[in-house]
């Protein structure tokens, strides 16, 4: 067995749950983002969801507000069970 075999499994086991049937896939903030792939459209979407985290989650007293995270399909699990 190869020694990435189960980090493999593991990545296609976390598409098939996440609804993943193709790259590239892209997750921003826990969510399938399915909309178009150029670098200024997903620039918009991030930025967006940026903003969005902000108005709806509180930041801490010291004022940071929440990060915006961008995933894979193997990360996108990790990142909405957390």
């Amino acid at each position: 067995m190869h020694k990435a075999a189960g980090r493999i499994a593991e990545d296609v086991e976390s598409a098939d749950l996440s609804g993943v049937s193709g790259t590239p896939s892209f997750f921003i903030n826990g969510h399938r983002y399915q909309d178009a792939s150029d670098i200024q459209t997903l620039t918009k979407a991030v930025e967006l969801a940026g903003t969005r985290a902000r108005v709806n989650t509180p930041g801490d007293p010291a004022g940071n507000a929440p990060t915006t995270q961008v995933a894979g399909p193997a990360e996108a699990n990790r990142l909405t069970d957390s």
